[in-house]
């Protein structure tokens, strides 16, 4: 939900106060006195999300079908949305640009053609046939035409023969996982065949060397026939004759080690040559749609039953590794019996390396929140914690009302990060690439797995994609990743990337009513308006509260409890009419937005995104950074008053250097007399020492006036001023 397309400006309800009579029947509608009409009217069943109405009548790209082509990195297969995928496979040479402006019709054309769920197929027949409907639709000048037409083929040229194109239904995120796993398999076992090929052949070298064993040994061209022309280009004969030679001496192998010798190098080439498939173990009366030819087995505990097709599939694989390494003996001559084999007898998948243990046929165990909450949760634990790269698929629905609202939600996906070891998933259709990508890092991991995809149920009143991503938006459904080999923390190990807004409470939308634009934000209640099981939670109201008592729900959920007991929280919603409409939200629903919202606040902790260990951090730093900077502002405080006493210091020696400049320069004579005080000495003035101070001004104006002429005149001008400063002489008491 991060942008959204706009229709123009919502019209608004106009602001009031409600009646007393209408504010005590909204109490007891929000306490669950009394239940909300049903919104089984056309005008109720029309009403969304205020975040949701730029979408109504619109065409949705949802990024699927997904393209599925072969991963450069050597991980299966990558997935590219629809419009994505094509856009890479668009030439450069575009006369015109026909062919990029008419990229989104094609996406829209093919988006038709695979609009009915299904399995996967092949890529270049679906878009060779949207190609012809795009062509058939457009009426264009033949310029036009010819270029579109070159476009076009030039398109579908580059299209890899073996890419897929997988639509949008209840069951792709199965067959998602299924592929990515078996493409993932089938690299892994092509990556060992070039080493399985070599040991093969060394292994049948051997046999051939223990057949033709004579005393003279073996020719070169002779051991190079018996390896035959495929031998003969994996090793050189010679440096192999070389190495036999120094046994020809030997004895025959005795006939058990022979025959497990032969038994090794038939089963390396069984294995080279052999095609895995997912094994998927999916719940009694399940069908598995497109999947024909894929090993399908349903079972009432779909864990358990998976864990045991682990345990025969990866036994498999062990007896071909463990003559892998049994052959790798004998090559390099270092086989004994009595060392070895109770190596090779105790070897199994526990001793897998991780490339070896992406050998074992993946083995999908599909199973739903109905399961794990009647008995199942016991079996998925024993799975999680036994250490066995089992893929478990978990179809869960966001919270409805229809279920039962609890006061706290089992989360699977938390419940699979308590295992500590396991790999952990929860995604959603919305966003399949995500999706795609967890599947292909989840199955190379080599640890047991559990994807928690988002179902949205068949009544939602929009279409399964846009439900489900609103799911996200609203908290009900999370994305988020657990990787245990990501880092020694729990906040390194889990990431809620792909979130909108991961760092806040709710992702804000923008509102458009009228002329004003203010934030939104989606909450789980909005996302709650699109089921109809909780219609009987939300009551339309005329107008705009600006009671007190009436609050927006993110305000009302940030009330302590017992403040929010006094409250009715609100929340907008858009008709078809595009008018905004205040609805009323009753306490069931206001008590499960406050859940998702405890919870999603549980998953910032964990990931490190929030909590109080990290507000104790920012509070200590910014405290360091206040108390640093009032170390500082002490500090230019005070050298700021050094350097204040300092210029006053040098302007105070400038002052008397410029006073004994000007009395050296001044006419005595021409002074005023001081005043006479008693006893005939001058009169000292009166008054505080700016009085003093402006009789000393006065002097010194009159010296600048008249320079001092010798010095008899500077000395008389002297003793005034020691006059004027000394203390008047004391009084004699006669």
């Amino acid at each position: 939900m991060a942008t959204t397309p706009r229709t123009g400006s919502l019209g608004r309800p106009p602001r009031a106060s409600l009646a007393a009579e209408t504010l005590a029947e909204l109490r007891s509608f929000h306490l669950g006195a009394k239940r909300g009409p049903s919104r089984g009217s056309e005008e109720g069943r029309t009403l969304l999300p205020a975040a949701l109405h730029p979408f109504r009548g619109q065409e949705l790209r949802t990024g699927w079908p997904l393209a599925l082509l072969p991963d450069a990195r050597g991980r299966g297969l990558a997935a590219l949305p629809l419009g994505d995928f094509l856009a890479s496979l668009a030439p450069a040479e575009d006369a015109g640009g026909v062919l990029r402006d008419n990229l989104p019709r094609l996406e829209s054309s093919l988006r038709r053609l695979a609009g009915a769920p299904g399995p996967a197929l092949p890529a270049l027949s679906w878009l060779a046939e949207a190609a012809q409907a795009v062509r058939r639709e457009l009426a264009l000048p033949a310029a036009a035409a010819e270029a579109l037409t070159r476009g076009l083929d030039a398109l579908l040229a580059a299209v890899p023969p073996d890419a897929l194109l997988l639509p949008f239904g209840p069951q792709a995120p199965l067959h998602l996982l299924a592929l990515v796993a078996r493409a993932r398999a089938v690299a892994a076992r092509r990556a060992f065949a070039a080493e399985l090929g070599e040991l093969a052949t060394a292994g049948e070298a051997l046999l051939a060397a223990d057949r033709q064993r004579r005393p003279e040994g073996l020719e070169d061209a002779a051991l190079g026939g018996a390896l035959g022309s495929f031998g003969g280009r994996l090793l050189d004969p010679s440096a192999l004759a070389g190495t036999l030679a120094r046994r020809r001496s030997a004895p025959p192998l005795p006939e058990p080690r022979r025959r497990e010798l032969a038994a090794a190098v038939a089963l390396l080439r069984r294995f080279v040559e052999g095609t895995p498939s997912p094994r998927l173990i999916v719940p009694k009366g399940t069908a598995v749609a497109g999947l024909e030819g894929w090993p399908v087995s349903p079972a009432a505990d779909p864990c358990a039953a998976a864990a045991k097709a682990f345990e025969r599939e990866a036994g498999a694989v062990a007896e071909v590794l463990r003559s892998v390494r049994r052959l790798r003996l004998e090559v390099a001559e270092q086989y004994d019996a009595d060392r070895h084999e109770p190596r090779l007898a105790a070897f199994d998948w526990r001793s897998f390396t991780a490339a070896e243990l992406l050998l074992v046929p993946p083995v999908v165990a599909v199973a739903d929140e109905a399961w794990l909450l009647t008995g199942g949760i016991a079996s998925l634990s024993r799975l999680l914690l036994s250490g066995q790269p089992v893929q478990v698929l978990l179809a869960a629905l966001p919270p409805s009302a229809a279920s039962g609202a609890a006061p706290v939600r089992l989360e699977a996906a938390t419940l699979g990060i308590a295992h500590r070891e396991a790999w952990v998933q929860q995604g959603s259709p919305a966003y399949p690439g995500a999706l795609a990508e967890g599947f292909a890092r989840a199955v190379g991991s080599g640890r047991p797995s559990l994807h928690v995809v988002a179902a949205a149920p068949a009544d939602h009143r929009v279409e399964p994609w846009l439900a489900a991503s609103a799911a996200v938006a609203g908290r009900a459904a999370p994305l988020l990743v657990y990787d245990p080999a990501a880092g020694p923390s729990l906040s390194r190990r889990l990431s809620l990337a792909g979130n909108p807004e991961p760092l806040a409470d709710w992702p804000v939308e923008p509102l458009r009513p009228a002329e004003e634009t203010q934030p939104l934000p989606f909450t789980f209640a909005d996302f709650a308006l699109l089921d109809p099981a909780w219609d009987g939670c939300v009551r339309a109201l005329a107008v705009e509260p600006e009671d007190e008592e009436l609050l927006p729900l993110a305000e009302w959920l940030a009330l302590p409890a017992d403040e929010a007991l006094e409250r009715i929280p609100w929340t907008w919603a858009v008709s078809p009419h595009s008018e905004l409409v205040p609805l009323a939200i009753a306490r069931p629903l206001a008590l499960a937005a406050r859940e998702r919202l405890a919870h999603w606040r549980t998953l910032q902790e964990l990931a490190g995104v929030r909590g109080e260990a990290l507000a104790a951090a920012e509070q200590r730093a910014r405290e360091a950074a206040e108390s640093a900077a009032g170390e500082e502002r002490q500090r230019l405080a005070a050298a700021h008053a050094e350097e204040l006493a300092r210029v006053r210091a040098a302007a105070g020696d400038q002052a008397v250097d410029r006073l004994v400049s000007a009395l050296l320069g001044v006419d005595v004579a021409s002074l005023p007399p001081l005043p006479a005080g008693a006893g005939g000495a001058p009169a000292l003035p009166s008054g505080d020492v700016d009085s003093l101070a402006a009789a000393l001004l006065a002097i010194v104006g009159e010296a600048d006036e008249n320079p001092v002429q010798g010095n008899g005149e500077a000395a008389l001008l002297g003793d005034r001023l020691l006059g004027l400063l000394a203390p008047p002489p004391p009084e004699i008491e006669t």
